[in-house]
């Protein structure tokens, strides 16, 4: 499996349009109806600090996330929105432990 974190901070006055592409890369990935790709994204108390976390179970559906249309549009437009912090840069994380199963 592979877990990835990204973490990113943008404008105040952009949080509610990046919330919008958050939603539709979630639609998107639901319409694929693919149970090897799983994510969750949540702000922080700021409103403007976006946590994603990805579960994939191969290479091949990480590559299907990173290269869907609807990922490119909000990378672009979060480019363009000049984020607070830097453009965010994957983590990959390594399962600990967890109470359910990830995928």
């Amino acid at each position: 499996m592979i877990i990835t974190h990204i973490q990113y901070t943008v404008r105040a006055e952009y949080a509610a349009e990046n919330q919008q592409y958050v939603r539709q890369i979630l639609e998107a990935l639901r319409a694929l109806d693919q149970t090897e790709i799983r994510s969750s994204i949540f702000v922080k108390e700021d409103g403007k600090t976006f946590l994603h976390f990805l579960f994939c179970e191969h290479e091949e559906a990480e590559q299907t996330f990173f290269q869907h249309e609807s990922l490119q549009a909000w990378r672009a437009a979060l480019v363009e929105s000049s984020p607070e912090v830097k453009l965010p840069v994957p983590t990959r994380l390594s399962v600990v432990g967890s109470t359910t199963n990830l995928l």
